[in-house]
């Protein structure tokens, strides 16, 4: 086998790569997507020193930019089954580390030590090709996924008697219950973040005494988290009123 970072390639049997996927949860601990690493460790040869500074220029050169695929292939030239594709990512490949851990013996004269580290944000809609399309998880399902929700509601008044103070000219204040009883009011008041689609705000809780005029529903516009240009991010806001 063989790994191939963007249009270099490395030499068949040079690389051993050891791969980490670490899961990434939303609020609700729900699984969103994942971060994988790529540790990778080789070793260059060359015929002599001055040979070896040209293939070390050019390992330097290919992983010093970020956002190409990084592939393991099996002898053949095919895909293996360990890939990981810029462009159907978050962040795309980061070469995080390239590093020469070796400093000593004969290092550097026919052969030289590397370790590369690689990273990439991997999200569950773009391995099932549901970009756009998937469902919220609470407020209804809207595109893409749920990665924050939060809800409250506040409630004003108790329905109970209104008392008003009066200041006289040269005695005490009075109170006086003017009303004896009166409208209680409720906010239902919350915010998601979505990733690839606005998450759907949930319905009133009590329609039949919203105050309709008041009710506000807010998209922000959305800000792409990844170096493709993708909008990944959506936030929406609501706010009902209630009287009874």
């Amino acid at each position: 086998m063989y790994l191939k970072y963007g249009n270099y390639t490395h030499e068949t049997g040079e690389c051993a790569i050891v791969i980490q996927k670490e899961s990434v949860l939303n609020a609700e601990n729900n699984k969103v997507g994942w971060k994988e690493v790529w540790q990778i460790s080789g070793m260059l040869r060359g015929t002599d020193a001055a040979d070896l500074t040209t293939k070390i220029k050019a390992l330097e050169t290919a992983y010093g930019v970020n956002g190409r695929d990084l592939i393991l292939l099996n002898d053949n030239g095919t895909e293996t089954a360990h890939k990981l594709i810029s462009n159907r990512s978050r962040s795309g490949v980061m070469i995080t580390r390239l590093d020469y851990p070796v400093g000593e013996g004969a290092e550097y004269t026919t052969f030289r030590n590397y370790q590369i580290i690689a990273e990439c944000d991997i999200s569950i809609l773009e391995t099932l090709d549901l970009v756009g399309g998937g469902k919220g998880k609470k407020g209804g399902g809207g595109g893409g996924i749920t990665l924050t929700y939060n809800e409250a509601i506040t409630t004003r008044g108790t329905g109970g008697p209104r008392v008003v103070v009066i200041e006289t000219m040269g005695g005490p204040v009075v109170k006086q219950i003017v009303s004896a009883q009166t409208a209680q009011y409720k906010t239902q008041s919350g915010s998601a973040t979505g990733m690839y689609g606005y998450p759907t705000a949930p319905p009133p809780i009590d329609p039949a005494n919203e105050i309709a005029d008041r009710r506000v529903i807010q998209q922000e516009l959305p800000t792409s988290i990844s170096p493709f240009g993708k909008e990944s991010i959506f936030k929406i806001s609501w706010s009902y009123e209630f009287v009874s």
